[in-house]
């Protein structure tokens, strides 16, 4: 027998209720997908349609928007992915108070996750200057998984980064600055060291008004032997793979049942990819 569909609005309230993560709500959303899928799309597509609908007034904080999200990646309900990527491209919602570290932790699995194919909308995505940094950089983690997983083309790929300094010009304190290294260094591109290297010398990467850089001349070189110690077996390219966040978002249930509701870093730091996350240098394997 068919579970019957769920209402959206009962969604909201049932993830909204309470201080802690509710995870028999989520439970029940991830083991009847066909009842609760056209819920919880119906609160992703209000909330990419500008967050004034009466779903995304309802959830005010964003929290059940948060979790529907999660949940739809976890199910790979790929019809998630083209609302999702109208809401990282919108300038009239404030994506940092509606997901919080998510857009930098597990925004760019999540993309990968509902990705139904193709990696171009990507290279459009992170190339968008009034685009949020933090969602550009997940967009650029889910294009670098189409070039890890030989989706994208490496001589494409070496050409989309020669000239991102040029076409995409981040800011100079950009957040993007760091993702871009990060991503040509884990791609292992060793001809970019001398252009990268003169991006902060050429006024290209600098100091912020506090004296903050968004990423290190060194990043680069870090990112590289990861990228090369990682190749040793198989296990440690698995665990580089994930402490960097290229891989399809799953466990809902064990990952913000852990992190993003009690308020106790201990209890989630032992994630490889959140741990690393949390660092300023790439995840290195043993």
């Amino acid at each position: 027998m068919t579970a019957a569909a769920f209402d959206p609005k009962d969604i909201i309230a049932r993830f909204t209720a309470g201080e802690g993560f509710p995870e028999a709500d989520v439970r029940e959303c991830l083991s009847t997908p066909s009842a609760s899928v056209p819920a919880l799309m119906a609160i992703l597509e209000d909330r990419a349609a500008g967050g004034t609908g009466e779903l995304s007034q309802l959830d005010e904080k964003g929290d059940a928007c948060f979790l529907a999200l999660h949940i739809l990646a976890d199910l790979k309900v790929t019809a998630a992915f083209q609302p999702l990527m109208r809401l990282l491209r919108s300038t009239d919602q404030d994506l940092e108070a509606l997901f919080g570290d998510c857009l930098i932790e597990t925004m760019g699995p999540i993309l990968i996750a509902l990705n139904p194919g193709g990696y171009s909308v990507f290279e459009e995505g992170f190339s968008d200057r009034n685009a949020d940094d933090y969602a550009r950089d997940a967009m650029m983690v889910a294009w670098a998984y189409g070039v890890l997983s030989g989706e994208v083309p490496r001589d494409h790929a070496l050409s989309v980064l020669k000239a991102f300094p040029k076409t995409v010009r981040p800011a100079p304190d950009s957040y993007l600055w760091g993702s871009y290294i990060g991503a040509a260094g884990d791609l292992g591109f060793e001809e970019l060291e001398e252009p990268i290297a003169k991006l902060f010398t050429d006024g290209s990467i600098m100091m912020d008004e506090g004296g903050f850089r968004p990423v290190d001349p060194e990043d680069f070189a870090l990112h590289l032997e990861a990228a090369s110690l990682s190749e040793e077996n198989e296990e440690s390219r698995e665990l580089w793979m994930v402490s960097n966040r290229y891989f399809p978002f799953e466990d809902t249930v064990e990952l913000l049942g852990e992190w993003s509701w009690d308020g106790d870093e201990d209890e989630w730091m032992d994630v490889p990819f959140l741990e690393a996350a949390e660092d300023e240098e790439p995840y290195l394997p043993n």
